[in-house]
């Protein structure tokens, strides 16, 4: 497993660790978490961190969500 670098991809560690459990999320279920899942998952206990860790990673040109729909955010296809 390699080691997470922040000087080389640009984003923050918690906001690495969000992408990855969203990529893994969508891969073994086939639709996107929702925001609760993504803090369990993640470790964290707030949703408003969620949202801010989403909004970080949609500047950043990461993620996208889907308008007037639920379980919304998917990763847009870049490497870091």
């Amino acid at each position: 497993r390699q080691e997470f670098d922040s000087m080389k991809s640009g984003i923050t560690k918690r906001q690495h660790d969000c992408l990855t459990f969203i990529r893994q999320y969508i891969s073994s279920h086939g639709h996107s978490p929702t925001y609760r899942e993504i803090s369990e998952g993640i470790g964290t206990k707030s949703s408003s961190n969620i949202n801010r860790l989403l909004v970080q990673l949609k500047k950043r040109g990461l993620v996208d969500f889907l308008p007037s729909r639920a379980r919304s955010v998917y990763v847009r296809e870049r490497k870091l």
